[in-house]
């Protein structure tokens, strides 16, 4: 991650975190776990902020929504999220 991290959301049925920070993205990173280690990539950066993301919360549907420091609420869903 290349800034400071100030939220994370993890859903594990489908092997993901999701994070937020000092920067306008959120990125989606799948992890494994082989051998006891924990293997985790970024498979997705989701840009729509124009300031620190703060706040995430899971809707059902796997609808995710963010909240930022530009003052606005944006809703993603991650079924379009491999």
């Amino acid at each position: 991650y290349d800034c400071s991290l100030l939220c994370l959301i993890s859903i594990p049925e489908r092997n993901l975190f999701i994070s937020g920070g000092k920067s306008d993205v959120l990125k989606v990173w799948n992890y494994s776990i082989k051998n006891d280690e924990i293997l985790v990539k970024n498979i997705a950066t989701l840009k729509g902020h124009k300031g620190d993301v703060n706040i995430l919360a899971l809707l059902p549907n796997h609808r995710l929504v963010s909240g930022g420091d530009d003052s606005t609420i944006n809703m993603w869903n991650l079924n379009s999220v491999n």
